[in-house]
């Protein structure tokens, strides 16, 4: 039984995981026409992620979207801290 619910855990985590991330990186490519709103996305989606998802999200707005916001994404991930 104990197993079963270990695996459980896993996979609603993973799943949460894939469904977080694909919601970032349709939400970022919406609202990246526009520096405030994709400020003001990226802060929220740090809101509701975990520390993993925010390596994650990080990780992924620098390899996106370096050229276009180096300076939210500066602000953001370590100003921010």
């Amino acid at each position: 039984m104990a197993i079963g619910i270990k695996f459980s855990r896993r996979l609603i985590y993973k799943l949460k995981h894939n469904i977080m991330t694909d919601y970032a990186k349709l939400t970022l490519w919406n609202v990246s026409i526009s520096r405030n709103l994709f400020k003001k996305e990226l802060l929220r989606l740090i809101d509701w992620a975990d520390k993993q998802e925010i390596k994650w999200l990080q990780n992924y707005c620098y390899e996106k979207y370096l050229d276009m916001y180096p300076d939210v994404l500066e602000e953001v991930f370590y100003e921010g801290k």
